[in-house]
C-alpha cells in the first residue's frame, strides 16, 4: 500500500469521523433547544393568573363559558401548549407526564362547551391543540402509574 493511499484512506476515516460528531452534536442541541422550550412552556403555564383561570374552572358551580375570562385563558393557554407539544417543540411524553392530571382535571368541564360555537367554528375546534391535548393525556392516562 503507498503512501498516498493511507493518506486517502485516513482523510476518509477522520471525515466520517467528523461527520459524524457533527450529526450527534446536532442531536444533541436539538433535544436541548426542546427541553429549552418545556421550561419556558412551564413557566408560562404556571403563571399565577393562568393558574388562578384553572383553579376558577375545576371549582365553579357554573357551567363554563366562553363569556368567562377564565375559560378563554386556560383554552388559549393549553391550546398553544398543544401546539408546541404537536408540533414537537417539547417532549410530549415529559410534557403529559407533568400536565395531564390538570389536563384530565379540566376534560369534563371543557366537554361541556366543546360543540358550543365560537363564530364560524365550535369551541373544540377553535381551541383544536387544547382538545387534542386532552385526548392525550387520556391515552397517557396511565403512563407511569
Amino acid at each position: 500500500m503507498s503512501g498516498s493511499n493511507i493518506i486517502a484512506i485516513s482523510a476518509s476515516i477522520m471525515s466520517l469521523l467528523a461527520f459524524g460528531i457533527s450529526v450527534a452534536a446536532l442531536y444533541h442541541e436539538h433535544r436541548q433547544r426542546r427541553l429549552d422550550n418545556l421550561i419556558k412552556l412551564h413557566l408560562f403555564l404556571h403563571q399565577d393568573e393562568l393558574s388562578k383561570a384553572r383553579r376558577a374552572i375545576r371549582e365553579s358551580d357554573s357551567p363554563p363559558s366562553l363569556n368567562d375570562e377564565h375559560v378563554r385563558r386556560v383554552c388559549s393557554s393549553f391550546d398553544f401548549a398543544g401546539t408546541l407539544v404537536r408540533h414537537n417543540a417539547v417532549d410530549k411524553a415529559i410534557f403529559l407526564d407533568y400536565w395531564k392530571v390538570p389536563l384530565l382535571s379540566l376534560e369534563s368541564r371543557m366537554a361541556a362547551i366543546g360543540d358550543q360555537p365560537t363564530g364560524a367554528v365550535p369551541v373544540k375546534m377553535y381551541y383544536r391543540d387544547f382538545y387534542w391535548l386532552i385526548r392525550e393525556a387520556n391515552v397517557h392516562r396511565n403512563i407511569y402509574e
